[in-house]
């Protein structure tokens, strides 16, 4: 009986998960509150942090997760890590950052992805990227 119930609560999470996921896909983040799509394009990385790491215009996928006000860019290349914790207002497409933790400037619509040297202590990274249809 419990293992049943289990098995539906999956289903039933599984299903509410694809049905958030389906109406986010032709949103424009700035407006959503819950955001996940997909960008292609170039992007680079450059770290001195643990020795020099660059990975210098590869093509790739950007998976881009938005929850609240906060993004997380996900690369599809090995070479590029995760870019997470990055705040940006609900209804803004643009953020441009000088702290002392972080700066650059990264602007997200329905269609487009560009990130300009957003440099954070682990490293920096840029991309251009379109909205994969």
């Amino acid at each position: 009986m419990m293992k049943k119930l289990s098995m539906i609560f999956a289903a039933l999470a599984a299903t509410v998960f694809m049905a958030i996921a389906f109406t986010s896909c032709n949103q424009d983040p700035a407006d959503a509150e819950l955001f996940i799509g997909k960008y292609e394009g170039n992007a680079s990385y450059a770290s001195t942090k643990d020795g020099l790491k660059i990975a210098v215009g590869e093509k790739v996928t950007i998976r881009v997760v938005k929850l609240g006000d906060n993004y997380t860019f996900y690369f599809s290349s090995k070479n590029i890590p995760t870019l997470s914790g990055v705040k940006m207002k609900k209804g803004e497409n643009t953020l441009v950052t000088l702290d002392s933790d972080k700066a650059g400037v990264i602007n997200i619509d329905g269609d487009k992805l560009t990130i300009l040297a957003y440099t954070t202590s682990k490293g920096s990274w840029s991309a251009t990227a379109n909205r994969a249809k």
